[in-house]
């Protein structure tokens, strides 16, 4: 079926495993994983503002503060600006920094992991990038709690959604806070005597 109808010739099959082959080539070459904290940061911000627009005044009607959202996302931004200039200043002949650097940014993206998974969804792990429940189709900022927040608005069990959100939002803030631990300067407590 797929030599005759779907791809005949294996044509298409050929040029994803050339592709995947040269991705993975690229990746096994590259003295610094090819993963751009700058980028990261910027798409936390967006992700913060799109939902502090959307739910700030339903969050702040029950005392959950989302300033609490922007100074952890402020925090994370400059970290991220300072791991960027570590690695600009970097020596990148020492096998050990770039080991180092490497680490922190593997390390990174584990960060965003909440190894009890989102609400409802214990096989979705990544607090920033999951789909929602109530639209497949499309993405949201905090999957978790921008999920729980419309169920409220729907009127779908207030009290349970409402400690469902009190709860996700602490672990994003934890969340955010422990990424932006990951990239910072592992060797500052040390002194140059």
């Amino acid at each position: 079926m797929v030599d005759k109808i779907a791809d005949r010739g294996f044509k298409y099959h050929k040029t994803m495993g050339q592709i995947w082959t040269e991705v993975t080539r690229d990746l096994a070459d590259s003295l610094l994983l090819p993963f751009n904290v700058s980028d990261y940061s910027s798409v936390l911000k967006d992700l913060g503002e799109t939902f502090i627009t959307r739910f700030d005044k339903e969050m702040r009607g029950h005392g959950l503060d989302t300033s609490l959202l922007q100074n952890a996302i402020e925090n994370f931004t400059k970290e991220a600006e300072e791991f960027e200039k570590r690695i600009k200043t970097a020596n990148l002949q020492d096998p050990f920094v770039v080991r180092r650097i490497n680490d922190q940014l593997m390390q990174l993206d584990r960060a965003f992991l909440d190894p009890a998974g989102l609400p409802g969804r214990k096989l979705k792990r990544h607090i920033l990038f999951a789909d929602s429940t109530i639209d497949n189709y499309s993405g949201s900022s905090f999957p978790g709690l921008s999920d729980a927040l419309v169920e409220i608005s729907l009127g779908k069990n207030d009290d349970k959604q409402w400690k469902i959100v009190q709860k996700h939002f602490s672990v994003i803030l934890f969340t955010i806070q422990s990424a932006a631990g990951t990239l910072k300067d592992v060797s500052d407590f040390m002194y140059n005597y």
